[in-house]
C-alpha cells in the first residue's frame, strides 16, 4: 500500500467557481425576498391606518339618532339645506358627504396628515328580520382608499329602535 504524502487537500479551481456560482445565486434570491419585504414594509401601516379612519366614521355614524330628532328640522331628502357636517343629527345626514373626500373630523376639519386617503360613505334603508317582524334598520358602508389604491370597507347597521 503506498501513499503520495505530496497531496495535498483542497479545492480546485473549477470547483471553487462552483461554489461562487451557487453562492451568488442563493444571495441574489434572499437579497430579492428582503427588497420586496422592505418595500411593501410600509403596507400593514397604511392598512391599520385605512381601517381606523373607517372605523372612527362608522363609529361617528352609528352614534347618530336613527331619523331625524324631534323638533330637528324636516329631512329634505337632498343636501341642499346648507347643513355641515358638524351639524349632522342623524345618519341620514351622511349621504350629504361629497365622496370620495380626504378624511377629517367630526367637525369637518380636514386632516392633512392623511391627505393621502380618501372617504366614502353609503348609507341603505333596509327592513330586517322575518317577515311581519322586520326592524327599519340603515346599512352604513365606510369605505377608505389607500395611497396604494387598496380599499378597506367597513359595515354597520343602526336599527330604529
Amino acid at each position: 500500500m503506498s501513499t503520495n504524502k505530496n497531496q495535498t487537500n483542497g479545492f480546485t479551481l473549477v470547483e471553487m467557481i462552483a461554489i461562487l456560482v451557487v453562492v451568488s445565486i442563493v444571495a441574489a434570491a434572499i437579497l430579492g425576498v428582503y427588497r420586496q419585504s422592505v418595500m411593501s414594509s410600509a403596507d400593514p401601516m397604511q392598512r391599520m391606518q385605512a381601517i381606523a379612519i373607517a372605523q372612527a366614521y362608522l363609529e361617528e355614524i352609528l352614534l347618530q339618532e336613527y331619523d331625524e330628532p324631534p323638533g330637528g328640522p324636516a329631512e329634505t331628502g337632498s343636501c341642499e339645506g346648507g347643513e355641515v357636517r358638524a351639524t349632522y343629527d342623524d345618519v341620514q345626514d351622511y349621504l350629504c358627504m361629497a365622496g370620495p373626500a380626504a378624511p377629517s373630523d367630526q367637525f369637518g376639519n380636514a386632516l392633512a396628515s392623511l391627505a393621502a386617503y380618501s372617504v366614502t360613505i353609503g348609507v341603505v334603508g333596509l327592513n330586517i328580520g322575518p317577515g311581519g317582524q322586520q326592524a327599519a334598520t340603515q346599512q352604513v358602508t365606510v369605505t377608505v382608499t389607500q395611497p396604494n389604491t387598496q380599499t378597506v370597507g367597513l359595515v354597520g347597521y343602526r336599527a330604529n329602535y
